[in-house]
């Protein structure tokens, strides 16, 4: 004899897809928006060099945190990751403010964390 739950599972398992997917949705389009603010937030701060720059440290930043620092938590890994940017940037005698490396720091995590999710 077929019991209820039986008989339901293909219908949850379809409601339990659609949220997924509503879900992965919505977070993308939250990175995107985040992307765009921190863009415009940042261009208004910095030179095209310093900004050229500033991107590229934040993505090493990234990738070396993600590296060095695998068994860390969120924050800490931000922390470090700030910390490299701005020993770069005063080796290359440009002063920006923390606030200006984290954005630019985060912005890059939002990045390739939405690229290495799309390519899993």
């Amino acid at each position: 004899m077929t019991t209820i739950i039986e008989l339901a599972q293909p219908y949850l398992e379809a409601i339990a897809t659609a949220v997924i997917g509503l879900l992965a949705m919505l977070i993308l389009a939250l990175i995107a928006r985040l992307r765009a603010k921190l863009e415009a937030w940042l261009s208004a701060r910095t030179s095209a060099a310093q900004r050229e720059l500033l991107h590229k440290l934040a993505g090493e930043a990234y990738a070396w945190v993600e590296h060095q620092y695998a068994s860390e938590d969120g924050q800490q890994k931000l922390t470090e990751a700030v910390r490299y940017v701005l020993d770069r940037l005063r080796l290359n005698k440009i002063g920006l403010s923390a606030e200006d490396v984290t954005a630019a720091v985060q912005k890059a995590w939002a990045e390739l964390d939405s690229k290495n999710r799309g390519a899993a």
